[in-house]
């Protein structure tokens, strides 16, 4: 089996960019029930997750369309930055999985998930889990 002559990973990078910002949009009002205000903006070319506690920011995430890994990938800032800076604390390259028969993100984790530096790949649904959970988790140890 070869990879599709139709595969596209700028379209792959799309559909990951929108799936996650719908995503993003639909569980961050679920933190106001923690005590937590999440909001979300979704561009064109950048997704900015931040979660607020109190007015201050604890927990900034911005996902954008290109980066260190190349105009089709997806890369993954935490914290805050100057817009416009090379900063990257991972990046998601779309690519073919012929085992699977289907497009994966092929994740380069630099510190995104902390789940060491090998490549992995993830199915969008499951980057979005991971991605959540990481979340959820710096959160905890926010309450104290």
């Amino acid at each position: 089996m070869a990879v599709p002559a139709t595969f596209s990973r700028y379209a792959e990078q799309d559909a990951a960019l929108r799936y996650l910002g719908e995503q993003f949009a639909a569980a961050l009002p679920g933190l106001g029930r923690r005590g937590f205000a999440g909001s979300v903006h979704v561009g064109d070319s950048r997704i900015a997750v931040r979660v607020e506690r109190a007015g201050d920011t604890v927990y900034a995430l911005d996902i954008q369309r290109g980066g260190i890994g190349g105009d089709e990938t997806v890369n993954f800032v935490v914290g805050r930055h100057d817009a416009g800076s090379a900063c990257s604390n991972g990046w998601a390259r779309p690519v073919y999985d012929l085992a699977a028969g289907a497009a994966v993100l092929e994740l380069h984790d630099l510190s995104l998930l902390g789940r060491g530096t090998e490549p992995r790949s993830y199915r969008r649904e499951e980057l979005f889990a991971a991605l959540w959970q990481r979340i959820n988790t710096v959160l905890a140890s926010t309450v104290s």
